[in-house]
């Protein structure tokens, strides 16, 4: 019977019996492991896939769009007719909106109260050059303005407009009165500001007491109130000009006096003139006028350009006239912009980065949830 024949099996049999059927009933569950692990993986992969993805490319905000060439107009039917770009002369005249116009009336009036009155112009559109030191004497002189500039949020009609003020400041700076003696020399001779004139600063005086061709000589007059030997070589690296001596030494007083009137040393360009090297022009949603100043600009090539975006909601064939329009002007794109149907979604950049480190963040602790898991199931494999 078979209680009879399992007894006349041996002690070997009964274990290579035994572990023959625990391993036919452990592949089922070594196939669903399997699979499980498999399927874990490849959704680990998707996520890292997507987070990775978020972080190259935080949103995909525009639909890449083929762009068809415009060079011509629409008809009715909304259909183009290609023909050639017309060259229009456009006028020089810059309409100035509200705030900004007002801005501009705001720092004129300033100006000719506490200068004098000028007919005074817009300065270009264009990259300015500032003298730090300059700047810093405008906001002194003008502090309650310039703090209250600061104070508006938006751009007001109380604002110290930027360009304008400082320039116009520079073109006034001639029209301060002549330095005393005392302000002459702190400011204009005493460089190193220490209180006296050093042999090098004292060349500077001689040359501004000279005509231009008698320098040795002013010099030598100055070793002469100085009571200095000319012909001592020692003494005169030592010679040493304080206020007092300035003072007290006439030649060097009337020398100065004399030939240290301010001159003007800036002049307003005219505007025929600056429109050789500046392109000013404002485009809207009209595609007509807008076509007409991107060739105007097309054709003048000037040094420095600057288009001010009016458009509101421009057709389709407006902003592909303005996309021809740069991509003509700068083919190669910047290593800064973006890829082709993407744009930046943040404002500052401090968003961008705690945007980041959210992503990171969540990159971790998924990594971290995956490693726990696969963990628990290596262990609950080994102790099953």
């Amino acid at each position: 019977d078979t209680h009879h024949s399992r007894s006349l099996l041996s002690e070997g049999d009964s274990t290579e019996l035994f572990s023959k059927d625990k391993r036919a009933m452990r592949r089922p569950y070594n196939r669903w492991l399997k699979r499980y692990f498999i399927d874990l993986y490849e959704g680990y992969k998707n996520i890292l896939r997507n987070v990775n993805t978020r972080l190259a490319k935080p949103r995909r905000a525009l639909k890449s769009e083929p762009l068809h060439i415009v060079s011509g107009h629409y008809n009715e039917n909304e259909e183009m007719v290609t023909t050639p770009s017309p060259v229009i002369s456009l006028g020089r005249g810059r309409k100035l909106l509200d705030t900004f116009g007002g801005s501009l009336k705001f720092v004129n009036n300033l100006y000719s109260k506490t200068f004098r009155s000028m007919n005074r112009k817009v300065p270009a559109h264009m990259p300015h050059l500032i003298d730090v030191e300059e700047m810093k004497a405008l906001q002194r002189n003008f502090p309650r303005e310039f703090e209250r500039t600061s104070s508006n949020r938006f751009r007001s009609t109380n604002d110290m407009q930027f360009s304008f003020s400082y320039m116009y400041w520079i073109v006034h700076q001639g029209d301060r009165p002549d330095l005393g003696l005392i302000d002459y020399f702190a400011q204009e001779l005493d460089t190193d500001g220490n209180g006296y004139l050093d042999p090098n600063e004292l060349r500077t005086l001689a040359s501004v007491m000279s005509d231009g061709n008698n320098v040795q000589e002013q010099f030598e007059e100055i070793l002469l109130c100085l009571h200095v030997n000319s012909a001592d070589m020692d003494a005169i690296d030592h010679a040493r000009m304080d206020l007092p001596s300035f003072l007290n030494c006439s030649k060097a007083t009337e020398g100065v006096l004399q030939n240290s009137r301010r001159k003007r040393t800036h002049e307003i360009i005219a505007e025929e003139v600056a429109s050789e090297f500046v392109s000013f022009e404002m485009i809207d949603d009209n595609f007509t006028t807008t076509m007409q100043k991107l060739d105007s600009i097309r054709k003048k090539k000037s040094k420095f350009i600057c288009i001010n975006d009016d458009m509101k909601k421009a057709p389709l064939r407006t902003r592909q006239a303005v996309h021809h329009f740069y991509n003509a002007l700068f083919p190669k794109p910047s290593q800064f912009e973006l890829e082709p149907g993407y744009r930046n979604v943040f404002l500052y950049y401090d968003e961008y980065v705690e945007y980041i480190n959210v992503l990171h963040r969540q990159n971790f602790y998924i990594r971290l949830g995956l490693g726990i898991l696969f963990l628990g199931v290596v262990f609950l494999f080994i102790y099953n």
